[in-house]
């Protein structure tokens, strides 16, 4: 959908590229790859890795950001994102957020803190809160995530969750943040 490339600090020699897939297909998805190709502004290859989506199965319409972390890239003008995928059967389980809130920390660190509950009728394992940030053009400026705590939930069992994003394109200007996506799933 978006993505943006962002070097995290000022001396840093990594580099990162953060975005957000949708599933447009009619059928869940899971091992959505993101393949990276950077390039030179000759349009020569000089790196190349890849990641999976946050969240691992995506029903159809359901979106989930990435981010792809490059240590001392060789220089670099563009990049390319490739994305491949497996249909699949299994579901993932969207959880109910009781509450939420953020703020910044000391750090000009991004935090989403809050409550969710299993409003399903077994338990919910490895339930992971998953936060996408976005500029004022809706383009994706950060990725983090974090597990709930405790996170397997019986259920009506809740848990509370704290995911902090660290690094995001514009750090430390808080306000090149203009809005965020929280989404909680257990889907293993």
């Amino acid at each position: 959908v978006s993505s943006s490339a962002f070097v995290p600090y000022s001396g840093s020699s990594s580099l990162y590229i953060v975005g957000e897939v949708i599933n447009s297909t009619s059928k869940n998805v899971q091992f959505v790859r993101i393949n990276t190709t950077l390039r030179d502004s000759s349009g020569n290859v000089v790196g190349s890795d890849y990641t999976y989506s946050e969240i691992m199965t995506i029903p159809p319409g359901g979106t989930s950001p990435f981010k792809v972390i490059f240590f001392s890239p060789l220089p670099w003008t563009s990049y390319d994102l490739v994305v491949t995928w497996d249909t699949t059967n299994d579901t993932s389980y969207p959880l109910l957020i009781l509450n939420q809130t953020t703020y910044f920390d000391s750090s000009d660190v991004f935090h989403v803190v809050g409550e969710i509950q299993n409003q399903y009728n077994e338990q919910r394992t490895f339930i992971e809160a998953v936060v996408t940030l976005y500029d004022q053009n809706h383009t994706v400026i950060g990725v983090d995530y974090s597990y709930t705590n405790p996170y397997d939930l019986n259920p009506g069992q809740t848990a509370s969750f704290d995911v902090d994003v660290y690094f995001y394109k514009g750090k430390p200007d808080q306000g090149a943040i203009a809005d965020y996506l929280l989404q909680v799933v257990d889907d293993y």
